[in-house]
């Protein structure tokens, strides 16, 4: 689903936080050495461009997501906030987008995740076989989980779309006066 005009599609976009790059870099080049081509923002965005407008087209530009969790990324952090969410409404747009979560540590999975089985990562030896796996699942596809927990997720995500809709409306509208309101 390439949008005219943009960079070239990639099969696996990452999503890391800063504190796991050392890892995510160690995925990166066992996904390569498979062959894979992959979207990490620190080849992919250049000084000047609006970090954001790219990472939106880096997954709309790839076949899979990968969101590496960590005690780090699940820390609140704007950055990931805005990077989960640009995966989140790209899942809602593009149903056939899978998201492998890759769990570095003990941690719970946010509600939009929880649709997709979790890979564990957490020795040296886990990134060849996380690896292969993701390369495997990338022609075999990836299962999501039960609609109920699908539904669940996305009952979840959409309240809370709703809550910020609203406060966002209510800051956003100027406030009336006393005599406007009374007309």
């Amino acid at each position: 689903m390439q949008k005219k005009g943009t960079q070239p599609p990639t099969d696996v976009f990452i999503s890391y936080a800063h504190e796991d790059k050392s890892a995510a870099l160690k995925l990166v080049e066992e996904l390569k050495q498979r062959g894979l081509r992959i979207w990490f923002d620190k080849d992919e965005i250049r000084a000047g461009e609006n970090w954001m407008d790219r990472i939106r087209e880096g997954i709309d530009n790839s076949r899979f997501a990968v969101v590496i969790l960590s005690h780090a990324s699940t820390q609140h952090n704007k950055f990931i906030s805005k990077e989960w969410a640009a995966i989140q409404e790209s899942c809602w747009r593009r149903p056939d987008l899978p998201v492998v979560v890759l769990q570095l540590d003990d941690v719970q999975t946010p509600a939009f995740l929880q649709e997709w089985k979790s890979l564990s990562c957490r020795r040296d030896s886990d990134w060849n076989a996380a690896a292969e796996q993701i390369r495997r699942q990338m022609t075999t596809g990836l299962p999501r989980k039960s609609s109920r927990v699908r539904g669940a997720a996305k009952q979840d995500a959409s309240k809370r779309f709703r809550e910020i809709r609203e406060a966002l409306t209510r800051v956003a509208s100027p406030k009336r006066t006393a005599t406007e309101n009374e007309r």
